[in-house]
Order: structure tokens, then sequence, then C-alpha cells
């Protein structure tokens, strides 16, 4: 969305240190509809010439439109440049001469969004719908820009409306501060008034009016309301057309569009009648009268041809001409208002006899030549049926187009502006529980901008933002690679990860069949030959499989693997052979719903929330000959809401859909089982900013790690992490994807596994990833 800007020149004065320029054809991607204006006022006694001012203006102005990326890398590619021109400037002084340094404020309208920087002590106020906002930080270093080589920065943002004021100064006076010019924000007149009654104006006073349109750029002047002007002014204005009544409502205020001459088609300049051009001066002759607060604009061509984006410098805006009475003035509005009026009419009539020609065209008539003779033959229904069909699908499939081409990079570009905003302001939080939030806002913006396309810009940010979450959060970051194509198996969803060694076995929860796959290079391959899958095995009728397991190879079948289906029924399984089939004694009240599974020591551990227990299944090389006992017994334990459960000895840890762990101590010598539920999660680490909320989230995994450094794996499926735990639930280390893993899919994590050769494997459906552990 492009903006037109209005700058009003206040009590005649002139500004070469206030500079403002539109976008122009040859700009850097995201710089197309850009507004840009700054004021660099001088802080120390040694005056900056206008001449040299100007030069830095036309050379950041190409700077900023040349900058492509976000809006704030652009404003700070302007700022280094000025600070750097200030600084060069300085060397070259006498010893003697106090050192040139400013206050900048920098204003750019990016969309519907003004983002504000500051340097040193300058304020921007922004009025529009009713509110008056200051942009002001006293905080920032006084000296401004200059004397450092990175200047002390405030970043500032804030929507626009339909119509929107913006007042730049060194400092406003005291009775303007926050909120108090909201009385005024939509009545330019009334604000005219407001600054005819301060008692104390600013030496450099800009007011620029911004509203949607297609980036036209004007000066324009205003001359404040005296005492002495006659009452017969506003009698005359009243009496005029109905348009000079609405230019009056508005402090009779007249802009005029400005066009450059070469921007206009040679034909249309041709039909200007040549009366007009000379009765009407041009507009950069306009100057208003004493008789009233009139304002006319002042014409100054942006050639939008130009590689170099032209800007308006006050120094230039008030070029010298004859006042002229307000009788010519209105003579020459009407007379533009005519030659308007003319082409308009025009144009209806070249509508119109285009619409004359597709009657006839439709209607099958045959139009004539001035010879008389026959220009073509009617067309046929058929003819005319197809058209009726394609000229409105065509139609459609344009506008189609449009939109999805502009309207995605618009899109994108608004949600990249908000991302970079929210660094911003996150950057600036002194508090670490805001900081947090803030980057975690960041994060959200560019997922967001990523479902539109990928950039540069947008990965820098996020390696920023993820930089920022790490120091705050004391996390490391893993490399993922995807295992393989998972193009290749596009109806597999894997449910349960196994490894062994440096061999991996998916369960598939679709077929309920068991995969294996072995390394190759980088990747892992496809065991064809592998058969753990459901079917009458050993005379045994396997249904799905549920769960996956390592075990001792001192299994009757001296297999690596076992694998449960919801009956307890099980296989061993291994490559290069065939399956081994056992069946489990069921409980004594009968199986209920198998969630998830563990071994270890010799039992077998199958949680069972429809029947709300935990069974254990006791014997030899895994030969289990006898019904499983509970392993709570006479103990009131809800485990309705249990998904998994993993331990080691006597530690039992049971993880529950709301993220909560409970922890059980199941006693050697006499049996009896303790448990603490809620066990609380800790975080104790010294290498984190801040305190890690728990509470905002959902593990849905867990699984055990055995020694050499036994820990619990918490699985936070959303985010993609996980969680290393002690076995006393403190915290020691948080594992997430870098920004070089961007391609991770973007759905929760479906299984995840560590291996003993420190490798962690995350699945999304039918997609495995990789990363070695640091």
């Amino acid at each position: 969305m492009k903006h037109d800007i209005d700058l009003y020149l206040l009590h005649s004065q002139t500004i070469p240190s206030f500079h403002a320029a539109a976008s122009a054809k040859r700009c850097a991607r995201g710089r197309e509809d850009d507004s840009f204006m700054l004021l660099l006022t001088p802080k120390s006694t040694t005056q900056i010439a206008p001449e040299t001012l100007q030069t830095w203006f036309e050379r950041v102005t190409s700077i900023f439109y040349k900058t492509s990326g976000s809006v704030t890398s652009a404003m700070r590619a302007v700022i280094d440049a000025l600070n750097s021109s200030l600084i060069e400037a300085n060397l070259k002084l006498p010893e003697e001469a106090d050192p040139y340094s400013a206050a900048l404020s920098l204003a750019v309208i990016h969309h519907d969004t003004l983002f504000v920087a500051q340097s040193g002590l300058s304020q921007v106020i922004l009025l529009q719908d009713g509110h008056s906002r200051l942009f002001f930080d006293p905080d920032l270093d006084p000296r401004g820009m200059g004397l450092t080589q990175i200047p002390q920065l405030r970043f500032f943002q804030a929507e626009l409306g339909k119509q929107a004021l913006i007042l730049f100064s060194a400092e406003f006076p005291s009775d303007w501060q926050e909120g108090a010019l909201a009385d005024v924000s939509k009545d330019m007149r009334a604000l005219q008034e407001r600054i005819q009654d301060a008692e104390s104006l600013p030496a450099a006073l800009v007011l620029i009016q911004a509203k949607p349109g297609t980036g036209v750029l004007r000066s324009l002047e205003f001359t404040l309301q005296t005492e002495e002007e006659p009452p017969k002014a506003e009698t005359q204005v009243a009496e005029t057309a109905p348009q000079e009544q609405v230019e009056s409502e508005l402090g009779e205020i007249q802009p005029a569009p400005l066009t450059p001459p070469e921007a206009q088609p040679e034909a249309e300049q041709q039909e200007e009648p040549v009366e007009n051009l000379e009765e009407t001066p041009s507009s950069a002759q306009l100057e208003p009268t004493t008789e009233g607060p009139q304002v006319e604009p002042a014409e100054h061509s942006l050639d939008g041809q130009a590689a170099i984006p032209q800007g308006l410098y006050y120094s230039e805006q008030i070029p010298e001409s004859h006042p002229r009475g307000r009788k010519e003035s209105r003579a020459a509005r009407k007379a533009r208002e005519q030659a308007a009026y003319t082409k308009l009419a025009e144009g209806a009539a070249k509508m119109n006899a285009a619409g004359d020609g597709l009657d006839k065209l439709f209607d099958g008539k045959k139009a004539q030549t001035e010879g008389g003779e026959q220009a073509h033959e009617s067309l046929s229904p058929g003819t005319k049926l197809l058209l009726a069909i394609i000229v409105p699908l065509l139609v459609v499939a344009i506008a189609a187009i449009i939109y999805i081409t502009q309207g995605r990079e618009n899109q994108y570009q608004y949600l990249m502006a908000q991302a970079q905003a929210a660094a911003e302001n996150a950057a600036l939080m002194s508090d670490s529980a805001q900081q947090h939030e803030g980057w975690n806002q960041v994060m959200l913006w560019l997922d967001q901008a990523e479902e539109y396309r990928q950039s540069n810009e947008l990965r820098a940010l996020r390696v920023q933002a993820q930089n920022a979450l790490d120091r705050l959060d004391g996390a490391f970051r893993l490399h993922y690679k995807p295992a393989y194509a998972a193009s290749q198996l596009p109806s597999l969803q894997i449910s349960r990860l196994v490894s062994i060694g440096s061999d991996l076995y998916l369960l598939d929860q679709a077929s309920g069949a068991v995969l294996h796959m072995s390394p190759s290079a980088s990747v892992y391959n496809l065991d064809l030959d592998f058969k753990c899958a459901p079917g009458t095995v050993d005379g045994i009728q396997v249904g799905k499989l549920v769960e996956v397991m390592s075990v001792p190879i001192s299994n009757a079948a001296k297999a690596p693997l076992f694998a449960l289906d919801a009956e307890g029924h099980g296989l061993f399984c291994q490559p290069k052979k065939g399956p081994v089939a056992i069946s489990l004694l069921p409980p004594d009240s009968g199986w209920g719903k198998v969630q998830s599974a563990f071994y270890d020591s010799g039992r077998l551990f199958v949680l069972d929330p429809a029947k709300n227990a935990l069974w254990i299944y006791r014997g030899v090389s895994m030969n289990y000959t006898t019904p499983p006992d509970s392993y709570f017994e006479d103990m009131t334990v809800d485990l309705s809401n249990a998904v998994a459960a993993a331990g080691s000895g006597d530690e039992l840890f049971v993880l529950f859909e709301d993220g909560h762990t409970m922890h059980c101590l199941a006693s050697n010598v006499t049996g009896l089982v303790s448990c603490d539920d809620p066990y609380p999660y800790v975080d104790g680490r010294n290498s984190a900013a801040s305190q890690l909320d728990f509470g905002s989230l959902r593990f849905s995994q867990l699984a055990y790690s055995p020694p050499p450094d036994p820990s619990l794996y918490y699985l936070e499926a959303d985010k993609a992490e996980l969680y290393q735990f002690s076995l006393r639930l403190n915290l020691n280390r948080i594992l997430r994807a870098d920004a070089e893993s961007g391609s991770l899919p973007k759905k929760a994590v479906t299984a995840f596994n560590v291996s003993t050769n420190r490798l962690v494997f995350l699945a999304f459906g039918n997609a495995l990833y990789y990363a070695a552990l640091p």
C-alpha cells in the first residue's frame, strides 16, 4: 500500500535539515511502496552547510531505496551512513572547532505501518483517530550522532489509519507532550490554531499529512490565521462551489496532485488546450496571498524514472514568484478543473464508442468503412457462446494471478515488518521473561512469513531470534538432516522409534508393522527382507503391533527386538530371520488398551490406562508363563490419562496427558510402592538467563537413557524440542533444531529416539530426521 505525503511548510520557514522522498520505480525489493522522511537537528555550535546536508540526504536516500530486506535494516543503513558522514566531516575540522553532532528522527511508512528510529534527543508526534502519541526516549545519548562509531538508537512502531498527521521537531512545547494534541488529531484547522496559539514554537517544526494513495509526494505551505484577517474572505469561500467548502473544512488547504510532465503520455499532453496552458500559471508559481489562509502546492517533480529517488528539501521548495489575487487564483483553478472535465468527457466518449462496437459485434451487425465496403461478417451463435464463456474465465484467471503474486508478496512483507519490529522491542526489554515472550513473538511472525516464501532476510532474523532464546533458556542447537526421502514412503506413519547399534527400527501405526533401516553414507536404506508384521506366526494370530522395544538377546529367539500388539501377542524380530511369536497370559481382569510398554531387568511393564493398571510380567529370558501382577496392587492411582511410562531398577516414571510426571519408588525389601504425584520439574542450571516456565510446555513422550549418562528425555512434540532431565527431574539441557534445519516439517513430532551412539531421531509422520548430539 502506497501513501500520499503532504509536507506543510509552517509560517514560511525553511528547514534544510529536513528531507523526504517517495519510492521510485528502480528500487530494491521491499522498498517499492515506502515513504521516507528524516529530520537531522545539529547539536554543535559548528553549523553544517545546507549544500553538505543536501549531498548527504541524496546519498542516504539512494542507500535506503537500494537496501532490500526489512524496513529496520534499511533504516539502520541510512543511520550508519549519516553517522559516518558526520564522523568524516569531524576529521576535517580544526582541533579548536566544536565537532559536528546531530539528533535524528527517521520515519518510514511501509504499507500501513509507521516505523520511527531516533538517535539523540529528537521527537515525533503521531496524530490520528482521536489519539496523540509521542515518540521520544529521554534516556538516549543526548549527543546523538557524529561522536561515536555506533550511535545509540530507539525504534518505535505504530499502525496508520486512513489519515494521519505526523509532526517532527527537536523539542515540542511542554504542553504538547503525550496525548496533549488528541483533541486536534482529526482537524487540520484546529491543529493550525493550536500551533498559532503556542507560546513558543520550535525553530524547526514539520507537519506531514499521510493517507493511502498512489505515492504522491507534495510540498505545501500554509499561512497561520491572523486576527486581522477580514471576515469577508470566509464569506467568499462559503459562496463558492461545494469542492471549496470541503477545502474550507480542512483549513482551506488546496493541494493539487503533481504529475511529472515526463510521466504523462504524449497523446494527453497534445490534447491539452493551448489557451488553458496560457491562462493557467504553472503550479510552481502559486503562492499564498495575504488576504486569507490560502495554500497552494509548490510543484516538485519526482522523477520516477531516475535510478536514485529525488527528495524534497525545504531549502529548495520556495521558488521566488509573484503574488496573485484570489480572483486570479480561482480562475486558474477553474481552468484546470475544466480541462480535467474535458478529458473525462473524452474518455467516456471513447468508452461508449467501444461499447457500441462490441454491441455491433455480438449482434451480428456489419460495420461499414468510409467507402461503404463491408468490414466483417457476423459471428455465428457458437462463436458468440464460446466468447461469452472464455472471456470471463480469462478475466478471473488474470485477477487470480495478480492476487497470488502481488498479494502474497505484500503479506510476506507485512509479516516480516512485524517480526522485525517485535525483534527490536524484544532487544529493549530489561526483564528476561518479557524478552522471552518478545522473541517468541518474533518466531511466530517468522513462521507465518515463511508460509509465503523463504529469504535470506528471514533466515537471518530467525537465527537472531533463536540465539536470543537459546541464551535465555540455556539451549543447544542440533543440525537435523533427512534420513531418507519421505516421498518414497508416503503412507508411513511412524509412531515408535528404536535404535540398536547403528540400525533403526520404525513402527508404522498405519499397517502395524515394524520396518528395519540401516545406514549407508548419510542416509538410511530400507531393508525389504525384514519381516515383523501382523499375521499368523507360529500358530498365533498377531494383530497390529502397538509397541516395540529393544531387549537382550538372551531370549529364546536370540532376537534384539520385541513388538507387542493390543491383545498381548508379541513378536521377536531380527534381520535376516523370520519372526518368532509368543502369547502373553492376559491379566485376570483382561486387557483394556495397551498404551505403551518397556523392558527393564527381566521385567516387562505394560501400561493399560483403560484398566487403570500398570502390569508387570516376570520371568527368565522373557519366558513369561504366569499372568502379570499389578504394579500398584491395592494403591489408589488414577492412570486413565497416562500416556507413557519408563523406569530403571526400583524407580518408575509415568507421564500424563497434561505434561506432568508421577514418580514412584518400589522397595526391594518390603515391596511397598510410594509415589510423588506430581513430581516437580526443576531448572537449576546456571547457563540459562531465566528460569524455564514448565507450565507452558506439554510433554507427550518420554524415554529412559541408560548409563553412562542415565537420564530421561521428554519430547515437546509441537516445538520439536527434547528436554534432558536427571532421574531427579533436574533439567540438564534443551535440544532444539538450528536455523539450517528449517526444512523440518511444520507439524508435531510423532516419535523420537536417542541412540547409544549419540544420535537423535525425530519422526514427523512419514518423514524422519536425525542429528548428532553435541
